[in-house]
C-alpha cells in the first residue's frame, strides 16, 4: 500500500484558507459527524442561508463543503486540520468541536499537552489553534492591515506546536483509531496507513530546529 498519498494531499492543502474553508467549520460540525447528522445540519444551514442577503454565497460554500465531506480522501485531510475530540475532561465534554475552543478548553489542552507523557490529541489541537491564528495574521499582513512582527512570532509558535504534535508517536495511532470508529467504510479504507510514522518528515516543518515548547 502507498502510505504517502494521503499525506501528500494534506501538504497540498496548506494554504491561507485551510481553516476558513474547512467543511467542519463551514457546516459547524465536529469531525466525528457522519451520515444523517451531516445531511441534517447542511439542510438546516441551507434553510437559514435562504433568509439572508448572501444566500448564493452561503449556498456555494455549503455545496463545496458537502462535496468535500462526501469524498473520503478529502474528508481525511479536513479532519486532520480541524479539532479532534478528547474523551476526558470536564471542560472538553461540554465543547462540541465545531469552532475554536473557549478559554477553559484551551487551558485544559495546555495542561494535557504539558503532561508526562503528553497527550497527542491535545498537542494536535493546540497546533491547529496556533496554525489557524497565524494564517489569519498572514491574511491581515497581505491585506496591509496586519503587523509583521506579530505574524513572525505567531509562525514560530505554530511551527513549534506542530513539531511537538507530529513528533509524538501516539498522534498517528489516535488519528487511525478515530477513523476506525467511523461507520462509513469508505472513510475507514482511506484512513488506513501501514506506516504513518514514515510520513512525519513530510508534515513536520523543516525550519523548526531548536524551537522550544510554546
Amino acid at each position: 500500500m502507498d502510505t504517502s498519498s494521503g499525506f501528500e494531499e494534506i501538504v497540498a492543502e496548506a494554504g491561507l484558507e485551510l481553516y476558513e474553508s474547512n467543511p467542519f467549520r463551514v457546516c459547524r460540525l465536529p469531525v466525528t459527524a457522519e451520515g444523517r447528522e451531516v445531511h441534517r445540519q447542511i439542510d438546516r444551514l441551507r434553510q437559514r442561508a435562504r433568509l439572508t442577503e448572501e444566500a448564493q454565497a452561503s449556498e456555494d460554500k455549503l455545496r463545496r463543503a458537502s462535496q468535500r465531506l462526501a469524498d473520503p480522501r478529502l474528508r481525511l485531510v479536513d479532519e486532520f486540520f480541524w479539532y479532534w475530540p478528547i474523551p476526558s475532561g470536564s471542560q472538553q465534554s461540554a465543547w462540541t468541536g465545531t469552532e475554536g475552543p473557549a478559554a477553559g478548553v484551551l487551558t485544559e489542552w495546555q495542561r494535557m499537552g504539558n503532561a508526562t507523557p503528553p497527550d497527542a490529541v491535545a498537542l494536535h489541537n493546540l497546533a491547529v489553534y496556533a496554525h489557524r491564528f497565524v494564517l489569519e495574521a498572514e491574511r491581515r499582513v497581505q491585506g496591509r492591515g496586519g503587523d509583521v512582527t506579530t505574524r513572525e512570532s505567531a509562525w514560530g509558535t505554530a511551527l513549534a506546536w506542530w513539531r511537538l504534535a507530529i513528533g509524538t508517536p501516539s498522534l498517528w495511532s489516535a488519528f487511525a483509531a478515530m477513523q476506525q470508529e467511523r461507520h462509513d467504510p469508505g472513510i475507514r479504507r482511506q484512513s488506513t496507513y501501514e506506516n504513518p510514522a514514515s510520513q512525519r518528515p513530510v508534515l513536520a516543518p523543516s525550519n523548526t530546529h531548536g524551537q522550544q515548547r510554546p
